[in-house]
């Protein structure tokens, strides 16, 4: 099973629900977190950084768009427990600033381009559209 994390925001370039990594640091960047809220945010970033793998150059490739304009999307393994925990953490500090998020759960997240044993990228299947926010179909909502 994986898990993905987003907001009810939509991603301009996926068209799906956006990332809480993305609107986290956004909060960030625009200034809007508490000093306490910024130093905890820099510690999980850090952990994040030291615990999560980052796709190497040939990887990266594989995740950009393709012709028809689906790009991959990240997706937690359910048994990253320590990874998983730490993002509803993030989710957390969003919903307090009034950005509802949301976690799918899927068996098959599309076609996976990169994986390791913490997570996948995985290029949605034409008709998984059901990863965008309110949409129904073989993703559930938790």
């Amino acid at each position: 099973m994986y898990l993905r994390f987003i907001t009810f925001y939509r991603d301009y370039h996926t068209r799906y629900g956006e990332g809480v990594f993305t609107a986290a640091y956004a909060l960030r960047d625009a200034d809007l977190l508490y000093d306490w809220e910024e130093t905890w945010f820099a510690d999980t970033v850090g952990w994040f950084e030291k615990h999560l793998r980052v796709p190497s150059a040939r990887d990266l490739a594989k995740l950009g768009a393709r012709a028809d304009g689906r790009r991959a999307l990240f997706w937690f393994h359910a048994s990253a427990r320590k990874h998983v925990s730490r993002m509803r953490g993030l989710c957390a500090l969003l919903e307090e600033h009034r950005i509802p998020t949301r976690v799918l759960r899927s068996p098959s997240p599309g076609i996976i381009v990169f994986g390791d044993r913490d997570q996948v990228a995985a290029i949605p299947r034409r008709d998984d559209v059901s990863i965008a926010p309110g949409a129904r179909g073989r993703l559930r909502m938790l």
